[in-house]
């Protein structure tokens, strides 16, 4: 959505929005927008101090493996689930900044800030306009659950990092120059957020749509984009072989059913959910005997568990392989039996997820985030039906905003309502859209014309091959 009227035009290389060519009225923002999230989110820090959760504990662990035992801590975290945030924490570790909580919470502080010039960054490429990529990171600056998450010593911030890296990819696609490389650089960049946390599959597998999107009307290209897609899988499918040369099969096969584990124990925990006990395995269901349980829907993990799924002594008898097999058959019976109920049951949660609040928070608080995020959800509906002709950019948008929607509704939805944050920075990014549409309404009859801004336009080239 490309937006025209402006004085000045900043066009850019290869679909490339670096904002290095944007001068004056531009380059300052961007910096300010920079620092200005940086200080934001340290007065979180400050305010909040670093928070640890049971889930934390557990990062801490794996961290602690990672420095301990090097490349075979990290394979065994990796074999446990996604293993990125334990390994950004061993790096913290191994740089001695003083106490870890600290300085993750520190580290996050400019992950967080990148996050936004990331959102600002793949929002201009979306829309064609700096000046709407600069309100979108405005909002991101600002977004007070981006904030609060910052001093949690959890995943949140840096999967936030790694889905702004990876929209930022994927949009550099359409208008770049060299598309197999881009195409290949996008998958990679979603492949990071499946290694930081399992709650993007969803995100992942629309990926070839959105990409038939990137493409559509040039076949020749969209042969191109396919093959840049392709390369990490061939890769990655190599580096496996490889392991397996090296290691023998138990690795790759302990991961495969470790991650078949973690689906269908979602998906049972999913269908046993309570807005009471939100799904929590020890209060609103048991699995059978000597099933192998998953953190983040138990009540009876350690919370020091180091190696990503952990039970205590005698309880689990069962492989990963044959727990999973166990709870696709009862989640698969529980749909049968009464699909209605599974139904009554997703629309339940998809309320919850979307709420601006719920219903045991205090009466300030139910105020504060109606006030807020009301207005941010008609922004951005605004903004998604503004971006409706601009086809990359909307089917992205539209991909984060169902895919995370979806997972939670097919899973659980916290308590805290955290996994909404990734559908979240597509809110915001919307938002932007929608506030520039807004404001650009209103504005020829609030301001004299002398004093309306200029727009700053991000020119797109046609793609040369």
């Amino acid at each position: 959505m490309a937006e025209h009227g402006g004085s000045e035009e900043h066009r850019t290389t290869g679909g490339r929005v670096t904002f290095d060519r944007v001068r004056g009225a531009a380059r300052h923002p961007v910096t300010a927008l920079f620092v200005g999230a940086v200080l934001l989110r340290l007065l979180a820090v400050a305010v909040l101090g670093p928070r640890l959760s049971p889930d934390s504990y557990r990062y801490l662990a794996q961290a602690n493996d990672i420095v301990r035992q090097g490349p075979s801590g990290f394979l065994t975290v990796l074999a446990a689930g996604p293993p990125l945030y334990g390994l950004y924490l061993a790096v913290l570790s191994t740089l001695g900044t003083g106490g870890l909580p600290w300085s993750a919470a520190l580290g996050q502080v400019l992950l967080g800030a990148a996050t936004v010039l990331l959102v600002a960054r793949f929002t201009a490429r979306g829309t064609g306009s700096t000046r709407v990529g600069l309100l979108a990171g405005t909002m991101a600056a600002v977004h007070m659950t981006f904030l609060f998450w910052t001093a949690y010593v959890l995943t949140d911030t840096l999967f936030l990092f790694a889905l702004a890296l990876s929209a930022d990819r994927l949009l550099a696609i359409p208008a770049s120059r060299h598309v197999i490389r881009d195409a290949a650089a996008a998958t990679l960049a979603v492949g990071l957020v499946l290694l930081v946390r399992p709650t993007a599959p969803a995100f992942a597998a629309a990926l070839p749509l959105y990409l038939l999107v990137a493409g559509w009307g040039n076949a020749r290209r969209l042969r191109r984009i396919f093959a840049g897609f392709l390369l990490p899988l061939v890769a990655g499918a190599g580096v496996l072989l490889a392991g397996m040369l090296l290691t023998g099969p138990a690795l790759i096969s302990r991961s495969y059913d470790r991650t078949q584990l973690y689906l269908w124990f979602g998906l049972y925990a999913g269908l046993n959910w309570t807005e009471q006990g939100w799904g929590m395995e020890g209060v609103d269901f048991t699995v059978p005997p000597g099933v192998a349980l998953v953190p983040g829907w138990s009540t009876r993990l350690p919370s020091s568990a180091a190696d990503g799924l952990a039970s205590p002594t005698d309880e689990t008898s069962l492989s990963d392989g044959e727990s999973a097999a166990i709870l696709r058959e009862l989640s698969m019976q529980a749909i049968v039996a009464d699909p209605s109920h599974v139904l009554r049951l997703w629309m339940d949660k998809l309320r919850i997820y979307w709420a601006p609040f719920l219903p045991e928070y205090s009466f300030v608080h139910k105020v504060v985030k109606t006030l807020y995020l009301v207005p941010l959800y008609l922004l951005a509906l605004v903004g998604l039906y503004a971006s409706r002709k601009d086809s990359p950019f909307f089917t992205l948008s539209l991909v984060g905003l169902l895919a995370f929607t979806l997972t939670s509704m097919l899973t659980v939805v916290d308590p805290d309502q955290r996994y909404r944050l990734p559908a979240e920075l597509f809110v915001v990014s919307l938002g932007g859209v929608g506030l520039a549409r807004v404001s650009r309404r209103l504005i020829p009859s609030l301001v004299p014309p002398e004093m309306r801004p200029s727009e700053t336009v991000v020119e797109q080239r046609s793609p040369g091959r």
